[in-house]
């Protein structure tokens, strides 16, 4: 098995990765590994009570804000985590899209209640999401997305995208319990810009 390097990031770095690898060594032990590995290949990288776990350790959301729960970690400090976790092999699937995509998106455009809502829910590793496309032939591709969806109507998808397909980001999907989906959108239907995430 190969390894990522892991460089000489300076001493807050270091430190923190020395103290990620103790952790993995109390938590992700050889057996645990082994037994994770046995598992079907398309169900590698997925475990929800190890996100719970690292939920429960404080290890999700290392470089998000402190105001919104986060450890607030630079970035040499978030590489080394992620560094060790990858050289690990730890099982951090489960609670990746929440906590890379969603969280930064409810950072910028959530609203208090939303943010209240769903980033505890995503620190404690107790959401999984998937990114859910709204369309055939657009994929993440905001610019390339047909369906319009006034903001005023916003929680009804199924009417305006009746008879289009969406589709998601993984072969997990049963195992998700949130999408989140690109939508393009405008107050008024003469406003057909700017783009929307939601």
């Amino acid at each position: 098995m190969s390894f990522l390097p892991t460089h000489d990031m300076g001493a807050a770095a270091n430190a923190f990765r020395k103290e990620v690898r103790e952790w993995l060594a109390r938590h992700w032990t050889p057996e645990k590994r082994t037994e994770h590995l046995r598992k079907p290949f398309k169900e590698r990288g997925w475990d929800v009570e190890f996100s719970k776990l690292m939920g429960r350790g404080g290890w999700i959301g290392i470089g998000w804000p402190k105001e919104f729960g986060g450890q607030g970690r630079s970035p040499a400090e978030q590489v080394a985590f992620v560094t060790e976790m990858a050289n690990a092999g730890a099982p951090c699937q489960a609670h990746s899209t929440g906590e890379s995509v969603v969280a930064p998106a409810l950072f910028l455009h959530g609203t208090k209640a939303q943010q209240d809502e769903w980033l505890p829910a995503i620190r404690r590793g107790e959401s999984s999401f998937a990114l859910g496309y709204s369309e055939p032939d657009a994929g993440s591709d905001l610019a390339a997305l047909r369906i319009f969806i006034p903001i005023r109507h916003i929680w009804l998808l199924g009417e305006y995208a009746a008879g289009s397909a969406g589709w998601g980001t993984s072969w997990l999907g049963s195992w998700f319990d949130q999408q989140i989906a690109f939508l393009k959108s405008w107050e008024d239907e003469q406003l057909r810009d700017p783009l929307g995430f939601g």
